[in-house]
């Protein structure tokens, strides 16, 4: 190898090694900034899992799709109350943030 092909690698091994720590800082604890945040969907909290769910689709999906999605994928839909109450109550909620409700009973993220 010559050395112009040496600087090459060296170069986009630096560019590797910043987009690690790029996604490293992603994934931190958002309170103490230290550790890693838990990638296991039945950790995060109910508003979040509703969220992380919505990102998958890029068009509108139904709301008991979504409900249906979220227990098939692991998450303990006993956090949402009996008869998941609390489920349509954080999708109404997050209806007037950062979610478009489309055709009455289908949601998206916005943008």
């Amino acid at each position: 190898m010559g050395t112009q092909e040496i600087e090459n690698l060296s170069d986009k091994i630096l560019a590797l090694e910043f987009q690690l720590e790029r996604l490293q800082w992603r994934f931190r604890c958002p309170k103490c900034g230290h550790g890693n945040r838990s990638s296991a969907i039945g950790d995060l909290k109910p508003r979040e899992a509703i969220l992380s769910f919505l990102k998958q689709y890029d068009r509108p999906v139904g709301v008991g799709l979504l409900k249906k999605q979220l227990a098939v994928g692991g998450y303990p839909m006993e956090r949402f109350g009996p008869r998941h109450k609390y489920f349509y109550t954080l999708i109404s909620r997050l209806c007037e943030s950062g979610v478009a409700m489309k055709d009455g009973d289908e949601v998206m993220l916005k943008g």
